[in-house]
């Protein structure tokens, strides 16, 4: 059993969110290869919809630009999976049931709610602060994120979605298959 996970789990300080928030927002403009929005003197929920925001611009860009849509999605799972392993490192997990509860922790501190069960393989989101701000072609192509964080955590498992709350559905399902290294 991860101590740090442990320990985490009973206080996230909002130094250490914010640290791990300004990565994510960090990885995500390099990918794009724009400066990173400043969101550092907004509270939580303004600093989150900030980035929904960016995101959404940015990837509605890269959708309708002229063949960099794969690349940029490339660029966005890699940054996450070294994000994700860095996290795996720090908390000290080992098992899929460790990675499953890191993974909540990491996206609760972004305003999303989720149970992870990476012994049964599934990840069901029930409330999403990215839901309302993107489209069902964004959301899709920003969950390149989502899929390298959890390919990090769990040292090589894949996510596909098999329902969003962008397309009309009450929650995100999420299936991980292939195995860990």
């Amino acid at each position: 059993m991860s101590l740090r996970l442990w320990a985490i789990e009973r206080c996230f300080p909002e130094a250490l969110r914010r640290r791990v928030f300004g990565e994510l927002v960090r990885l995500t403009a390099d990918a794009f290869g724009v400066p990173p929005p400043d969101v550092r003197r907004l509270q939580r929920d303004g600093a989150i919809d900030a980035f929904a925001r960016f995101t959404r611009s940015e990837a509605e860009r890269a959708i309708r630009g002229p063949g960099s849509s794969p690349a940029i999605r490339d660029r966005l799972y890699r940054g996450a999976r070294a994000l994700g392993a860095r996290a795996r490192r720090r908390l000290g997990v080992h098992t899929p049931s460790e990675a499953g509860r890191a993974l909540r922790i990491l996206y609760h501190a972004i305003d999303i709610d989720l149970d992870a069960d990476l012994g049964n393989r599934e990840i069901a989101v029930s409330r999403c602060a990215f839901s309302s701000v993107y489209t069902p072609e964004v959301c899709e192509f920003v969950s390149a994120l989502d899929a390298g964080i959890v390919s990090g955590l769990t040292g090589g498992v894949s996510l596909e979605f098999t329902q969003r709350m962008t397309e009309g559905a009450p929650m995100c399902r999420a299936r991980l298959t292939g195995s860990a290294r």
